[in-house]
């Protein structure tokens, strides 16, 4: 009945909701409309700041490139290398040199100087470099001068802004905006475009709201304005809102629809694995781990267990690769180390030989993230960076094998051991081993199993030893599961396994009295003898392997 009640208080929702999306979409068109205008205007603007500036930086290269024979005297050769410069620089109309009483003391072309001295220059961002409005034009055009002084001398390249070429502006804008080239001290050096006249329709409305933009250089006190009427901006808004009052009706429907539908919809295994994160349900199981040369227990691996309200125990197999696939499994796994950490750091603390293993996935190794997890969970607890080893499957592909070196090399500098789960059974292999630098393998249950009393070899296990060490590699057995495969092992020289001939994986309590046991005088595993060839211990379950 509550759910009822839920269902149609949500459903009422839905139709409220389903009757907004016209006036929604006409303030998102406006918003969108309004960005996409404000965006435009200081592009615009930057462009033609780009234009300006690029002018100016070059005439600044041309008369450093002359700038040696400022104190020369004026010859044929000093004339040429001006007129050589000149001719060079796009808009350069003019180089000259000044002597300290403002005469010209040599000039690129014969175009009166005027008064430079009089001209109030603006010192660049380069030293000894400075930026005027020239007292001269050229057919009405301005001309800015660039100056480089060095001593009583000044070296100045007269630079032509052909405004109309700096016409950026949309055309729909043309006659609706008002740009302006200035000193960055307000003095204005020219309109920006200019159209015979026709920007005087812009002066009359520039009461109107208006949207701004500025460029400024980084170079030359110079700096970019430009105004656009508000109303003429949004006006491409107002063409759409007929498409908007039909769409938006059909798009209210669409949305009830789907809200409806979502109402209703059965629950996936995604879903029920957010909850069960969100309920915090997820919990450790830890594997023991024995040097099966000496018999001492050298720690576990953790395994991933779903313990779901009502107290049943949900193994890996149902909802691991969901998760993984989902994304959730990251969260997942950065919860369970926090449990770890909380469960037995404290005894680890006291046990530094001991090891825990902790299975990542993929989306572990995409960023950084996984490290700085690690790095900071574990910075508590008891428990040390060196006794943690992170496991990356070979079964699934990672993504990027670049960010993935880089993530494992980030947990290896904490101390952190990386090992290559599921060895031989996937894509990467030998290039898993060789590129990202792996500390351990462990050799997969699919091909422990292999190992029985009527075969007595197994070529890939053999294999897999090999390579271990060759590349000085710690190697682990999986799913050891009898006294044969035991043995097998043993006798070539594999020193660490786990398995139902073992352990089953155990709760925290049971692993913490297991640790208890170990350490005990009177306790070794190391005392007790080796099971018979063939025979699994007292209490094992060979027939059912547990999946990690």
């Amino acid at each position: 009945m509550r759910a009822a009640i839920i269902n149609l208080g949500l459903l009422i929702c839905a139709i409220v909701l389903a009757l907004a999306p016209v006036s929604g979409m006409r303030w998102v068109l406006r918003t969108h409309t309004f960005n996409v205008a404000e965006q435009r205007l200081e592009e615009t603007a930057q462009r033609t700041l780009t234009h300006i500036d690029g002018l100016l930086s070059e005439a600044a290269d041309v008369i450093a490139g002359v700038s040696d024979i400022m104190h020369a005297s004026c010859g044929s050769n000093e004339r040429s290398r001006l007129s050589a410069a000149a001719f060079n620089a796009r808009a350069a109309k003019n180089i000259l040199i000044l002597g300290p009483d403002g005469r010209t003391l040599c000039s690129s072309s014969e175009i009166p100087a005027g008064n430079y001295l009089g001209a109030r220059f603006r010192p660049a961002s380069q030293k000894n470099l400075a930026v005027a409005l020239s007292p001269v034009s050229d057919a009405g055009r301005s001309l800015l001068n660039v100056s480089f002084t060095d001593g009583d001398r000044m070296l100045i390249a007269s630079i032509v802004l052909d405004l109309q070429r700096l016409d950026y502006v949309p055309a729909e804008w043309k006659h609706n905006i008002v740009g302006l080239l200035a000193f960055d001290d307000g003095t204005m050096i020219a309109r920006l475009p200019v159209w015979d006249g026709k920007t005087k329709a812009v002066d009359r409305r520039h009461s109107a709201p208006t949207l701004s933009a500025v460029a400024a250089s980084e170079h030359f006190p110079i700096h970019v304005s430009m105004n656009v009427a508000m109303e003429t901006a949004l006006e491409s808004a107002r063409i759409l809102s007929v498409i908007v009052d039909l769409g938006g009706g059909l798009l209210g429907v669409l949305f009830f629809l789907i809200i409806a539908q979502a109402i209703w919809r059965r629950p996936t295994v995604e879903d029920a694995i957010a909850r069960g994160i969100r309920r915090d349900e997820f919990i450790p199981y830890y594997q023991p781990v024995f040097n099966i040369q000496t018999g001492a227990l050298v720690g576990c691996e953790c395994l991933i267990r779903w313990r779901k309200a009502d107290g049943s125990i949900v193994p890996p197999g149902v909802f691991i690769r969901e998760a993984e696939e989902s994304g959730l499994a990251v969260e997942m796994t950065k919860r369970l180390m926090n449990k770890v950490r909380d469960e037995v750091g404290a005894v680890y603390a006291t046990q530094p030989q001991l090891k825990m293993a902790i299975n990542l996935f993929a989306d572990h190794f995409s960023d950084f993230a996984t490290v700085n997890d690690v790095r900071h969970i574990f910075s508590t607890g008891g428990m040390r960076y060196s006794q943690l080893v992170f496991e990356v499957t070979e079964r699934y592909p990672l993504p990027n094998l670049a960010r993935a070196k880089l993530a494992i090399k980030g947990l290896q500098d904490l101390g952190c051991k990386v090992a290559l789960d599921d060895a031989g059974t996937g894509h990467g292999g030998l290039a898993y081993l060789q590129t990202l630098g792996m500390d351990q393998i462990k050799i997969d249950k699919l091909f422990i199993d292999t190992i029985t009393s009527s075969n007595t070899g197994s070529p890939i296990i053999d294999s897999l030893i090999e390579l271990g060490r060759s590349l000085m590699m710690e190697i682990v057995a999986e799913g050891i599961e009898t006294g044969e495969q035991l043995h097998y092992l043993r006798n070539r020289g594999v020193h660490f396994a786990q398995g139902y001939l073992f352990a089953k994986p155990l709760a925290g309590k049971a692993y913490l009295a297991l640790i208890a046991a170990s350490s005990a005088p009177s306790s070794q595993v190391a005392s007790a003898p080796a099971p018979a060839e063939g025979q699994p211990p007292m209490g094992s379950n060979s027939a059912h392997a547990e999946a990690a």
